[in-house]
């Protein structure tokens, strides 16, 4: 008999944390980030590309000593060959590259993880600004208009991360 096992996780997704809390403090994203960071580095190490990453697919569990444990779940199209012909993913998470046909690949994760920290950082209902032209292909705004508000380190991250050309993100 064939079975999957999982660890049960208490807590509640960073997407419905957004929802009723709002942005989060500079610290407590930072924490969060970090991990988020840690988690999709070991992922990619393991030559795995989850091309779903989105807020909704990160579970947030409390830990007794009041900490948070960022856990990055469902990896259900996640894989290690791509396949450029499959549109796959939720689209406000989907890199440039993806629209334009290209595969998914660690670059497109880590657009995925530069919306999340936009999420995180100006909350859930921003909006990230796109071309009007064509919002499905690239960020359009200058960094100081798409990061108004957050400390140099946060925007300098996020602007990076959403790149338009993928080369040119932090892997």
């Amino acid at each position: 008999i064939d079975f999957l096992a999982m660890e049960f996780l208490d807590g509640e997704t960073l997407s419905a944390h957004l929802k009723t809390q709002g942005k989060m403090a500079e610290a407590r994203a930072l924490e969060i980030a970090r991990q988020l960071c840690a988690g999709l580095a070991e992922v990619h190490r393991s030559g795995v590309i989850h091309r779903d990453l989105k807020s909704a697919n990160v579970i947030l569990c409390p830990d007794a000593n009041g900490s948070v444990r960022a856990v990055i779940t469902d990896f259900g199209l996640a894989g290690i060959n791509t396949d450029a012909s499959v549109l796959a993913g939720t689209p406000r998470y989907i890199a440039p590259e993806i629209w334009q046909g290209e595969p998914a690949s660690k670059a497109s994760d880590i657009y995925a993880l530069g919306v999340i920290l936009y999420d995180m950082t100006k909350g859930l209902d921003a909006d990230i600004p796109v071309s009007k032209e064509d919002p499905l292909q690239t960020v359009t705004s200058p960094p100081d208009v798409l990061t108004k508000g957050l400390s140099k380190r946060w925007a300098r991250t996020i602007v990076r991360c959403l790149d338009p050309s993928p080369s040119a993100r932090p892997l």
